[in-house]
């Protein structure tokens, strides 16, 4: 292999993770620049739509933050993934059957490919990163709806007595 294709992925792995944890840091700071403030009272008009409250718009930016996080987090794990399985197959002492490394490639398209145990024993490594790119790809995005907000102040009710 070529070294500048070397330099190339790991290039590509530790700015996707480096970028990855950005986002997601300022994810993080986005929301918690947001909890415990009422929400804006403005409208947006965007391609003219009907208007957006500024509500909408720090849920959409945060799910945008989401969104990004997961898909540069998977471009790591993924390069990552497939370097460990081109180590795997290169090894000088021992030959590789073309369903071994079939395997190897395809554990993150096909989930039937984790439980193989000859993939396993071939490299544990690949495997376990392929196992952890189907949890990442089956998770769901955070539900937006965990933004507080103080909400009116609390009503004091008063308590119906009847005098005698």
């Amino acid at each position: 292999m070529p070294k500048w294709l070397f330099f190339r992925s790991t290039g590509t792995m530790v700015f996707a993770l480096i970028l990855g944890t950005v986002l997601a840091m300022g994810h993080h700071f986005f929301y918690n620049r947001l909890a415990g403030q009422v929400p804006p009272d403005s409208y947006y008009t965007i391609a003219n739509s009907t208007g957006l409250t500024g509500q909408q718009i720090n849920l959409a930016t945060g799910a945008i933050f989401v969104f990004l996080v997961k898909a540069i987090l998977g471009v790591a794990i993924s390069t990552a993934r497939e370097q460990t399985v081109w180590r795997a197959i290169r090894n000088p002492n021992r030959t590789t059957k073309v369903a071994t490394i079939d395997g190897l490639l395809s554990s993150t398209g096909s989930v039937l490919n984790l439980a193989e145990l000859e993939l396993w024993k071939r490299s544990f490594v690949s495997m376990s990163i392929g196992t952890f790119s189907w949890y990442v790809l089956t998770s769901s995005y955070p539900s937006p709806g965990s933004l507080d907000s103080p909400g009116p102040p609390p009503v004091p009710y008063s308590q119906s007595t009847v005098n005698f």
